[in-house]
């Protein structure tokens, strides 16, 4: 999937919708009633844009200025894509079958695989923590386990050490 932060990612996801906004307007020979492809793919950049803008730097630690503003912008950077591209999938569903909408399958179809594909990266950028915490849980439950075992161990050795001498 790319070695691209979540910022790169939107950067690109936002020159996507701009460039299929403008060849789907394009292609419709200029309708007055195409220039929503114009406002979609511009709008989604912008708003694509912002989220880069807000998420580019990954390095802040939590407590330190910028962190709230970083993870808002992640969380929105996974979730736009989401949902953009589900309404652009809806409305090529809806204009599968429509002769004078056929300009728009190739334009519509790229916007949702990218879609799905931003999600994706952005996804994969996730730290890992609740599987480390799990591991290093799991490993101190481990070695408590055995300095219990080791204990009753030197337990039991010691009582019976001291029933030997009370025997003598």
């Amino acid at each position: 999937m790319g070695n691209f932060s979540a910022s790169e990612m939107m950067t690109i996801y936002g020159l996507t919708l701009m460039i299929c906004g403008a060849l789907a307007f394009q292609d419709s020979n200029q309708a007055k009633n195409a220039m929503s492809a114009i406002y979609m793919g511009n709008g989604g950049a912008v708003i694509c844009f912002l989220l880069a803008a807000g998420s580019r730097d990954p390095t802040v630690k939590k407590g330190e200025k910028g962190y709230k503003l970083m993870m808002i912008s992640v969380h929105l950077a996974f979730i736009f894509p989401l949902l953009f591209g589900g309404v652009v999938g809806w409305r090529l569903w809806k204009a599968w079958n429509i002769p004078h909408k056929a300009y728009l399958k190739p334009y519509f179809s790229i916007i949702v695989a990218m879609s799905l594909l931003t999600a994706g990266v952005i996804y994969s950028k996730k730290p890992q923590r609740a599987a480390e915490t799990k591991q290093k849980k799991d490993e101190d439950e481990q070695s408590e386990t055995t300095k219990n075992t080791e204990a009753s161990t030197e337990t039991e050795s010691s009582v019976r050490r001291r029933r030997r001498a009370t025997a003598m």
